[in-house]
């Protein structure tokens, strides 16, 4: 499992972020790109004005959305003519009105959002889950990190363990992730952590989403700075009740019999095929891989020499560990567990590649 932050590190960063995240409400038409195409100045009701920091990636792609300009050509005209990038948003800004919601942190406009938006943040989550988490003595805290769009925590729980197959041992573990700035849902998913090599497959479909979709902001003329309030904290309350629910279900051995049966009907299915580099080349189409993740992949599988479904689960999750972004590396170990349930006509035009090539 690709490792990040330290607990320590992690507790640091989520207590930042929350003493410098800033969140606004505003009608677009008291918003203004200033000419640089750098930052976005607010007008706040109280006639104030703030004026952020750079423009976030998210946020460039969210607002490019939103007015549904292509986003490649939103990029060439802020690198190369940023004055007409800056009219180009103020325009729209003016002429298609809207209440958005601005997120901000460290001065930086890092979110473009629907005023609908559900403010879910790491800080509360992890004040929820790791009392849950940390009461668990055995508990150990893998990875974390913070990524452009999400928060991740990946935890093991080494009391609960079963065998795929002789000498080849599995522990519960747990993925909890979260995005601030509308990059998905507020995810719990069991993760089943294999200590031969110390890969991680996460099973989605074991698992909780909670989207980020709330009642709509209080319609106030002006704009104004977003804080919490009394109903929000109760409503989120309970919902982060649901949340440590759905932790103390995942980590149960019920769960881990589910999966772990699922990994043991793997071993059985074996790779038809003798084109091993045509069987990776389907499961890359299907699962969208780079050429280079690609090439890891078939590297992998064949040194494991393992020509089943569990094997090519195996030789994914591996590769996880030898990429460099960390949401690419955690998006392959949930295609491991998307493997593992692949429905039989998609596993059979991943095992008889060669079969259907030739054909």
């Amino acid at each position: 499992m690709k490792t990040g932050l330290t607990i320590q590190e992690m507790a640091a960063e989520l207590a930042r972020r929350n003493d410098t995240k800033r969140d606004f409400i505003a009608d677009t038409r008291q918003m203004t790109m200033t000419d640089d195409g750098q930052r976005i100045q607010l007008n706040l009701g109280t006639g104030a004005e703030v004026v952020t920091g750079s423009l976030g990636d998210t946020f460039r792609a969210q607002i490019a959305g939103k007015y549904k300009v292509p986003r490649e050509y939103a990029e060439r005209i802020r690198q190369e003519h940023p004055a007409l990038y800056a009219n180009t948003f103020n325009t729209f800004l003016q002429r298609e009105p809207a209440r958005q919601m601005v997120r901000t942190l460290d001065g930086r406009a890092r979110a473009f959002l629907s005023d609908r938006y559900r403010r879910l943040d790491d800080y509360d989550l992890a004040q929820a889950v790791l009392p849950e988490l940390l009461s668990q003595p055995t508990m150990r805290i893998e990875s974390s990190q913070f990524t452009e769009s999400r928060f991740y925590l990946k935890a093991v729980f080494p009391k609960i363990q079963m065998e795929v197959k002789r000498g080849d041992p599995v522990q519960i573990g747990l993925v909890i992730s979260n995005s601030e700035v509308g990059g998905g849902a507020l995810q719990v998913m069991p993760l089943v952590f294999r200590l031969i090599c110390l890969n991680g497959m996460i099973a989605q479909d074991y698992g909780q989403r909670k989207y980020h979709v709330g009642k709509r902001a209080s319609e106030l003329e002006d704009a104004y700075e977003m804080y919490s309030d009394t109903t929000r904290q109760l409503d989120d309350a309970a919902l982060f009740a649901k949340i440590r629910d759905t932790v103390k279900g995942v980590l149960t051995t019920v769960t881990l019999e589910k999966i772990v049966q699922k990994m043991q009907d793997a071993t059985e299915q074996k790779i038809v095929s003798r084109d091993i580099p045509a069987v990776v080349e389907v499961t890359a189409k299907m699962l969208g891989y780079s050429e280079s993740t690609k090439q890891g992949i078939l590297q992998h599988l064949i040194l494991g020499g393992d020509m089943t479904r569990y094997g090519l689960m195996n030789a994914i999750t591996a590769q996880s560990q030898s990429e460099d972004d960390y949401e690419t590396a955690t998006r392959l170990e949930a295609d491991g567990g998307r493997v593992i349930e692949l429905a039989p006509a998609d596993w059979r035009q991943i095992a008889e590649a060669e079969l259907r090539r030739a054909a």
